[in-house]
């Protein structure tokens, strides 16, 4: 689960037996969801706060964004033969770590 307090909402994944990433205030209340995907595992998610983007692992090979809205969604990255199992975001680029390549990190930007 992640906060922005500055937009008191917050955001995770539910992965029951149709996962999805969900959104609501801080207090739980006005539960929103905001994407449907196929993980069948616990996903990694992490926040752009600035520019109100949610970033998620859908499956073990590709990163997913949505704005705060539920609109917007987009494949930022996809590549075969990786497996991320976490992902953060820290300034402007997204890090993901990959566990098949000995514990690997991805540095990413999101914007291309």
């Amino acid at each position: 689960q992640l906060s922005d307090f500055l937009h008191r909402l917050m955001f995770w994944i539910d992965t029951g037996n149709i996962s999805k990433v969900e959104r609501s205030t801080l207090y739980g209340t006005q539960r929103v969801t905001l994407a449907v995907h196929n993980n069948t595992y616990r996903a990694g998610i992490t926040l752009d706060r600035r520019r109100k983007l949610i970033f998620w692992l859908n499956e073990r090979n590709s990163i997913e964004s949505i704005d705060y809205n539920g609109q917007n969604r987009r494949k930022v990255f996809q590549r075969r033969a990786v497996n991320f199992r976490a992902i953060t975001f820290i300034s402007s680029d997204l890090f993901v770590f990959n566990w098949r390549m000995s514990g690997s990190v991805y540095r990413l930007n999101p914007s291309n």
